[in-house]
């Protein structure tokens, strides 16, 4: 779950800074190419991870939970839970989810 966050905030950095790209090598490499080569990483081991614990023989008990490894299951429930939870928030308080993108300023 941690490499999915990070990889997605290092997706949504490189996107949200590409304009900081225009304005310098500096901005091109920090803002967006470093955020984006770390997100891809991120992704990789993500994936790996996926695959890694879908097989229920590397799990500590050996057992399987509809057909996966529990520490899939169990992380794949959370994240599902956690995605309910933010859908039933942004029922319950629309403004917080309707604010309007901020721009990025680079001083000098």
């Amino acid at each position: 779950m941690i490499a999915f966050y990070y990889g997605l905030t290092g997706f949504a950095c490189a996107l949200y800074y590409r304009r900081a790209a225009r304005r310098s090598a500096a901005g091109l490499l920090f803002a967006v190419i470093a955020p984006a080569v770390g997100a891809s990483i991120l992704t990789w081991v993500l994936v790996r991870s996926i695959i890694d614990l879908s097989d229920p023989a590397d799990s500590e008990s050996g057992d399987a939970w509809l057909g996966l490894g529990p520490p899939l299951v169990i992380g794949a429930g959370f994240m599902l839970l956690g995605a309910l939870l933010m859908l039933a928030c942004s029922r319950r308080r629309p403004a917080f989810f309707s604010r309007h993108a901020e721009r990025f300023e680079q001083h000098r």
